[in-house]
């Protein structure tokens, strides 16, 4: 199946699996014009045809199946192609240009409701754990989700660091450039810092200008490497916005969960351990100059 994704929204949706390879052998998303006009250009109706790869190949995900026909449905919504779903079969008879396509037109019907239905659906979650303004999931979200991931931790008896990461000096943005501009900033900050996440990993707004990192199944020295890198990659960023270019530095704290974990706490007692430790240690980085790393004395190898 091809999916039209433009907008990188289906993208989103399935990132937050933390595996988007389970998905590769079926469904491909096609954000680029040029393939989405490839895909427009099949027109309206079902296709049936003897399987040739030079006319064929692109439209399949897993190229290691035996073909021998194929039959394409585009999948419309609203007078709208949303994308293609290409059936096959190692018969070369089995889909040939003189059948009838009834029933295929109502299968891409019924396809083409259930893939709206089901991307809305997850889209409006999405939205309602997202912060609108940087994209980066929202304080409900960490306070829903970072319980569950301290747990897996536990009882997997695997890493798990927790970053503060605040943006310093952030009024002296807003009061200078004006609220427009530091908004650009959050915003552009906030891309930064993805940007040198995996997928695995959780970005979160927690509030104003302070965002929240997990980082799942690393050890402490390659936590700390990351932060590092963000601190680092936002120094070295002239935020633009409009013809102003802004400096800005990030302050950030780390603290990792298997430094705290005794027998017999809780999930809640130690999820409220690991995020005071974390602010604990990003107060001592904006107390020792800001554009620091800090880790808690907690996490500390040394």
């Amino acid at each position: 199946m091809l999916l039209i994704d433009p907008d990188l929204r289906i993208h989103r949706i399935l990132r937050e699996t933390g595996d988007t390879s389970k998905f590769q052998r079926y469904l491909k998303l096609l954000d680029d014009k040029d393939t989405i006009e490839r895909v427009r250009q099949l027109g309206q109706q079902p296709i049936l045809a003897g399987y040739d790869p030079d006319i064929h190949e692109w439209l399949l995900t897993d190229h290691g199946i035996e073909v021998g026909s194929v039959a394409i449905l585009p999948l419309f919504r609203h007078n709208d192609l949303i994308g293609i779903a290409t059936c096959t079969s190692a018969d070369v008879d089995r889909f040939q240009p003189s059948l009838g396509t009834d029933f295929l037109k109502r299968l891409a019907a019924i396809l083409a409701i259930s893939i709206e239905n089901t991307v809305n659906y997850h889209h409006l979650q999405y939205l309602g754990l997202t912060d609108g303004l940087t994209g980066a999931r929202n304080r409900r979200f960490l306070d829903q989700h970072l319980p569950e991931l301290v747990a897996n931790a536990v009882h997997s008896s695997k890493p798990l660091a927790f970053l503060f990461v605040d943006i310093d000096h952030f009024k002296q943005i807003n009061d200078t450039c004006g609220h427009q501009r530091g908004d650009e900033v959050l915003q552009q900050v906030a891309k930064l810092i993805y940007n040198q996440l995996r997928n695995q990993d959780v970005l979160a707004r927690y509030g104003g200008e302070e965002f929240a990192v997990i980082l799942q199944n690393l050890n402490i020295d390659d936590a700390r490497r990351i932060a590092e890198r963000i601190r680092y990659t936002i120094e070295q960023t002239k935020i633009r916005s409009g013809e102003h270019r802004i400096a800005v530095t990030v302050s950030i704290g780390i603290a990792e969960l298997s430094t705290m974990v005794r027998p017999g706490d809780d999930v809640t007692t130690l999820t409220s351990q690991l995020t005071e430790a974390a602010d604990s240690a990003l107060y001592q980085a904006k107390d020792g100059g800001r554009n620091r790393v800090v880790m808690s004395n907690n996490s500390r190898t040394d």
